[in-house]
């Protein structure tokens, strides 16, 4: 951004054009998830004086050829081209001259509000070099997990829950709070999505973060490992804990996991996390 006397202008050029639908494309890099439901809504009420103005990139492609990458309206686009077809234009305000960085950061900007689910703003943040973003980002794929709002082998979505515990954390090493959370729940669980629950997650976290240290962490592995119903069984503890307690479900899932680590030791027991709890000592961490 620049100012020049009493106007402040962007560090990009941008003026508006007629662009045709047919030559636009979406790059998920910086991008949100396309939700065809919202598309279809827009359609059936579309009205182009109401549209308004989508935000497109010009990228200069290997053949020499310039592609229209969106920044902004991507459902508008859509809705354009179910209503009148491909061939169709729509006035843009085209961005020239940034790169794939600047584009995302650009979206990030232009796209403040809460339609933006946080699984979207965080893979459009790597994308635009946001060191937060990166630094989780290299710790999950350190440890072969994925951000993604897919179930599936190694993907995890509940990315708040993961930031969280990282900024009680910032460190990037191997003894990282967020890296051993996610070791700990990968190497008793499995890979599965269920592994990696927003609340097991911070509960887990919570424990690690006030008793790390005097935590055998192999006994510890050996137990979740064995634990009945492993991750899904634990949550399943936790919330009939806060049915009778009303506690948060990250102290209930730390509660379940001191019984769990306790059970079958005769020394290096762990406090009971209640009596902390009722002590005052973060029941609302």
């Amino acid at each position: 951004m620049t100012s020049k006397g009493n106007f402040v202008a962007p560090s990009y050029r941008s003026k508006m054009e007629w662009v045709e639908i047919d030559q636009v494309r979406i790059h998920p890099g910086c991008q949100r998830a396309y939700k065809p439901t919202w598309a279809n809504r827009i359609a059936a009420n579309f009205d182009p004086d109401l549209v308004g103005k989508p935000v497109v990139w010009a990228e200069q492609g290997r053949n020499g050829k310039t592609r229209y990458v969106v920044l902004d309206g991507q459902h508008r686009f859509k809705a354009a081209e179910i209503v009148l077809g491909k061939s169709q234009k729509l006035e843009c305000e085209v961005v020239r001259d940034i790169s794939l960085e600047e584009a995302a950061r650009i979206f990030l900007g232009r796209n403040t509000s809460k339609s933006v689910s946080a699984i979207d703003k965080f893979l459009v943040g790597v994308t635009a070099k946001r060191a937060e973003n990166m630094a989780v980002n290299d710790i999950l794929r350190s440890v072969g997990i994925k951000v993604s709002v897919t179930p599936g082998p190694g993907h995890a979505s509940a990315i708040a829950r993961i930031m969280e515990i990282y900024n009680q954390d910032r460190s990037q090493g191997k003894d990282s709070l967020l890296k051993r959370t996610l070791l700990i729940a990968k190497t008793a669980w499995g890979d599965h999505s269920t592994s990696f629950n927003g609340d097991v997650m911070v509960g887990l976290a919570s424990l690690l973060r006030r008793h790390g240290g005097d935590i055998e962490e192999s006994f510890l592995l050996r137990r979740l490992t064995s634990h009945p119903g492993g991750a899904d069984g634990v949550l399943a503890k936790a919330r009939a804990l806060r049915h009778s307690l009303g506690w948060s479900m990250r102290n209930c899932v730390a509660s379940v996991l001191v019984g769990v680590y306790n059970h079958g030791r005769r020394k290096g027991l762990l406090p009971d996390w209640g009596t902390e709890a009722r002590n005052g000592d973060g029941t609302e961490e």
